[in-house]
């Protein structure tokens, strides 16, 4: 049988903890280099209103969180597109395309 160290039983949950908290405060910061990048506007309607960052290439397909895959996106659009009546592709630090399905 194995014993535990009070230290080995406390760094692992501490560690995963630093890991999520450095995880969260990168998505934070690129967060906002998109949204000052796209003036806080819908790269789709140009609205100002309810505005906030959406992978171009989805996550789920495994678009990676970068400049190039994230676009400031309105939620009204952001609705379009996962009910797929627009898509995005391209580079979304340079032309981001629109298409309506």
């Amino acid at each position: 049988m194995r014993t535990f160290f009070k230290h080995e039983m406390t760094s692992a949950p501490a560690d995963k903890r630093d890991k999520a908290k450095a995880k969260l405060k990168a998505w934070q910061t690129l967060r906002q280099l998109v949204l000052l990048r796209d003036k806080r506007r819908c790269r789709v309607c140009k609205s100002g209103t309810q505005v906030d960052v959406h992978h171009v290439r989805f996550r789920s397909v495994l678009g990676p969180d970068s400049m190039s895959n994230l676009a400031s996106i309105c939620r009204c659009c952001h609705a379009e597109i996962h009910l797929h009546k627009l898509t995005l592709s391209g580079d979304a630090n340079g032309t981001l395309k629109v298409t309506r399905c």
